[in-house]
């Protein structure tokens, strides 16, 4: 087989001109032409040598090209490797950040959502401070109102301190005229009325008494009768007094029940006496004193507006006028008169209702309904009387009594009597047209100054058990 005389490639094509591996001329000498010519040769050597080592040459640099290739293949290899690694360190950077991110989002979504509430909460915040301020400036303008009134308060209470000075100039006169009469009321006998009136003065009138349960309904209707007489107060005015049989009771409220006051509860006996039918009217004070001070004008509704000195100035005149002691009841007398042997908070059961009282009938006692709150006064006995035939003795107004003012029933008498010290401070009993169902009890009590004259106190006069 021949070979390429410059690469040693071996082939077998005789038809080749040229090495497919190094290009050199393959064509043989021409045999035609004889002997090869040394010029020929030699030139041809030359050549050949100069191809081997060219080849040579070539081959060692295509060696020194592969060396270099597969250095580089390798460091090609390293880099390929470590930025491989690179990559996938990358790649799980980027997951690592997208999980991240993935957080980020999450939190930035809630802190957006925590702005948001922020931003509505300040936005409360700042209505609330707008309010705030808005009532700041309503206060400091009732305040400043407040400060006039208060002002104007002051002044009036000048004045009336000035008023009261001058009452008290006079309130001593009165204690002694009081005193005057509670001397002549203990030293003279207790003789009732009742055994000196001659038996015609004395008449009897029947009456209708209901029983309540405590939503009002009535279960009980008696009948009922009860002496009195009547006194001519000229120009067609009357007043009755009713016959009261003396008793004994529990006067007060027992433990567990109404206020501190109105304990302890105590055995009280009382004689028997004459009380008005009803409280003294417009009519009738206007007959005696000459003038009406009350506010809900009407010939027969209670007379108010008048100081518990006012009353004890109509019980003289009026005993005066008919030769008789007239004087306040004591308050065990009115408790006694006004309950009328019953036990319950009101002569006519267990609550109280506007067909049976005047009050404010916006509030309840029990389980009756509300009704229409009248705000003034009504015309007398226009509601149903107690067992004794009395009228009015709950609500439509306070009902001065002739006792001062104690702050319990510490050692409060037995008899009956008032409690007497000459106190500024006067009681008052069964409440009013301005009050709610609590202070219209039977056993309810309050207290009052003496000069004090309003639109919801009133009173009802009693007849001394003395001798002519």
């Amino acid at each position: 087989m021949a070979k390429c005389p410059v690469c040693n490639n071996e082939y077998t094509s005789a038809s080749l001109s040229y090495c497919t591996h190094c290009g050199w001329d393959l064509t043989p000498y021409p045999p035609t032409l004889g002997d090869i010519p040394d010029a020929y040769r030699l030139k041809e050597q030359a050549k050949l040598s100069w191809a081997k080592q060219y080849y040579q040459s070539v081959q060692e640099s295509l060696l020194q090209l592969r060396e270099d290739n597969r250095i580089q293949h390798e460091e090609l290899s390293k880099i390929n490797q470590t930025q491989l690694e690179q990559i996938q360190n990358l790649e799980t950077e980027k997951r690592d950040y997208e999980a991240q991110l993935s957080d980020f989002q999450q939190q930035l979504t809630q802190l957006q959502q925590q702005i948001c509430l922020q931003q509505e909460t300040q936005q409360n915040l700042n209505n609330h401070i707008q309010n705030l301020e808005k009532e700041k400036r309503d206060y400091k303008n009732q305040l400043f109102i407040s400060q006039q009134q208060l002002t104007q308060l002051k002044q009036h209470i000048c004045l009336q301190q000035q008023e009261l000075n001058k009452a008290k100039q006079t309130i001593q006169p009165l204690n002694s005229r009081i005193h005057k009469l509670e001397s002549k009321r203990n030293d003279q006998p207790q003789l009732s009325y009742k055994d000196q009136l001659p038996a015609e003065k004395l008449k009897t009138f029947t009456f209708k008494i209901v029983t309540v349960n405590k939503s009002g309904t009535k279960i009980k209707r008696q009948t009922k009768s009860a002496q009195y007489f009547t006194v001519d107060l000229g120009n067609g005015v009357k007043l009755d007094f009713v016959y009261i049989p003396g008793g004994a009771f529990m006067m007060g409220s027992p433990h567990g029940e109404g206020y501190d006051i109105e304990k302890p509860q105590h055995l009280v006996t009382i004689q028997p006496f004459f009380m008005g039918k009803y409280p003294v009217t417009q009519a009738q004070y206007q007959s005696i004193m000459g003038k009406n001070p009350s506010r809900f004008k009407g010939q027969n509704h209670p007379v108010e507006r008048v100081s518990w000195d006012n009353a004890v100035d109509f019980c003289e005149q009026l005993s005066i006028k008919i030769g008789k002691s007239v004087t306040l009841p004591s308050e065990a007398q009115w408790e006694y008169v006004c309950r009328a042997d019953t036990s319950t908070a009101f002569y006519f059961g267990e609550t109280i209702t506007a067909k049976l009282a005047n009050y404010d009938s916006n509030y309840t006692y029990a389980s009756e309904t509300k009704e229409k709150y009248r705000q003034k006064t009504t015309p007398v006995g226009q509601f149903p009387p107690n067992a004794f035939g009395l009228y009015d003795l709950h609500g439509n107004v306070w009902e001065w009594c002739l006792d001062d003012w104690y702050d319990n029933y510490q050692e409060a008498s037995n008899d009956g009597s008032a409690r007497i010290n000459y106190k500024n401070t006067k009681v008052v009993r069964g409440g009013s047209w301005f009050d709610d169902p609590r202070f219209c009890r039977s056993r309810v009590r309050a207290r009052r100054s003496r000069v004090n004259a309003v639109s919801y106190v009133g009173f009802r006069v009693a007849l001394l058990f003395v001798g002519e």
